[in-house]
């Protein structure tokens, strides 16, 4: 189906009538349709999300965020509306990511009558909120339907055997529910993209029960005792690609890293491994074991260093409970709340020579960041702390280093600003680029 000459003020929510899409990208709520280009289509609700992919078995890709916007802006709900009744049919998609979303929501427990008899209120709007009726519904259907919660109904619609990436951001760890019941049966994955709350410890156990893969994204989740590392590269170290171990920089302390010592133990645990993404931290020298460990894996093409932003000094005032303004207007030359040596153009070309010298021409590409590189903040009101939005990024090759900035926070996931959107267009260079965008976004 051919681009739809659309007006860029007039951006139209998507029906069947447009024609099926292959990719998926949704924030809900959706952003104002009037900010979309032409010849896009808005999907601002999961309803809408929903529709599309009971109406088009060649989707093969969706990348979902369900979040508050704002102060106020709500999703629809916090995750798909299937059919507590069953009978949806969702296509075998390749790639999902997920943020956001409740697995565990039951429209029976939702449906159900208020606990309170003499509540008026809550039951005058039990009924006028059409809970009532589905309740009425709900009970005429058996008892083992009638409990499914919205992981089990996904489950049934849809074949995740035939997944081959999943990325997943959850607050604090992936549900029970979903290592018992979904685990199971990711039978094709290969790529796995996981960003949870920092030491939450519980995903090393389900992660070490797939089956062999080629690129492992961890951020947040994993415990540096050694323990999780060693043992998700005896499961799939062989096979792996591509690995991301590492956390997000915060005050509230130090990030622990990789030893020297297991860096290196990745040249043989690991002989495939292409990229490699850590932290890396400084104390007044750079790290220079560390980084000519990582240059010195035999197959590494590529690298990512995550070295800290902040000084001594910045977490000491952070402990203390000072706000980002007093921080600032105490130490008015801002250089002793930054972790030395300074991560600049000079400081990025010494770090990719000490990397060259080591690993040769085999070394494409490294990255060095510093700070913040968390999506920016989008949800209510809140008071920024001293670190959020100060980062650097320094991209090395052989042509020497460059600064680089724009829009793309890297939150682990690779997910660019998204749109909810699709673009539909069967012109085979666009479909390659809507195809190559929506791999960087599975990423996780």
């Amino acid at each position: 189906m051919a681009r739809t000459e659309q007006s860029p003020n007039d951006a139209p929510i998507w029906t069947p009538s447009a024609g099926c899409p292959t990719n998926i990208t949704a924030t809900i709520p959706g952003y104002n349709p009037h900010t979309l280009p032409a010849g896009h289509y808005n999907f601002p609700s999961t309803a809408v999300v929903h529709e599309a992919l009971t109406h088009c078995p060649g989707l093969s890709s969706l990348y979902l965020r369900v979040a508050l916007r704002g102060c106020s802006n709500w999703p629809d709900r916090w995750n798909l509306p299937f059919a507590l009744e069953g009978g949806t049919t969702y296509p075998p998609l390749k790639h999902l990511s997920l943020e956001g979303y409740d697995f565990d929501q039951s429209e029976w427990t939702d449906a159900r009558p208020p606990d309170w008899w003499f509540d008026l209120g809550a039951w005058s709007w039990w009924v006028q909120s059409g809970r009532a009726a589905r309740w009425w519904e709900y009970r005429k259907l058996p008892i083992e339907e009638r409990i499914k919660t919205n992981l089990d109904l996904w489950l049934d619609a849809m074949e995740f055997e035939k997944l081959e990436s999943l990325g997943m951001r959850v607050d604090w760890a992936v549900p029970k529910s979903f290592e018992e019941k979904a685990i199971p049966r990711l039978e094709g994955l290969k790529e796995l993209a996981l960003y949870e709350a920092p030491d939450c410890g519980r995903s090393a156990a389900w992660i070490r029960r797939l089956k062999p893969l080629t690129s492992l994204k961890w951020i947040g989740g994993f415990g540096m005792d050694g323990v999780a590392p060693r043992a998700l590269l005896s499961r799939h170290g062989k096979t792996l690609e591509t690995l991301e171990l590492r956390r997000e920089e915060w005050l509230g302390g130090r990030r622990p890293v990789l030893s020297v010592t297991e860096l290196e133990q990745l040249r043989e645990s690991a002989p495939r491994l292409k990229s490699l993404s850590v932290d890396v931290n400084r104390n007044g020298t750079w790290p220079v074991e560390e980084l000519e460990a990582i240059a010195n894996i035999s197959s590494l093409e590529r690298a990512d260093g995550w070295l800290e932003y902040a000084s001594d000094l910045a977490l000491e005032e952070y402990y203390q409970g000072k706000q980002a303004y007093e921080m600032e207007s105490r130490h008015r030359n801002d250089d002793l709340l930054l972790q030395n040596p300074l991560l600049d153009k000079k400081g990025a070309e010494k770090l990719w020579d000490i990397m060259r010298k080591k690993a040769g021409e085999r070394l494409k590409e490294v990255v060095f960041y510093a700070g913040d590189w968390t999506r920016s903040w989008d949800g209510p009101l809140h008071l920024a702390g001293w670190l959020e939005h100060k980062k650097e990024r320094w991209y090395c090759s052989e042509g020497g280093c460059v600064e680089k900035w724009g829009d793309h926070e890297y939150d682990g996931i690779d997910e660019e600003e998204s749109l909810s959107e699709v673009e539909i267009n069967d012109e085979d260079e666009e479909e390659k680029r809507e195809l190559k965008a929506l791999q960087k976004e599975m990423e996780l």
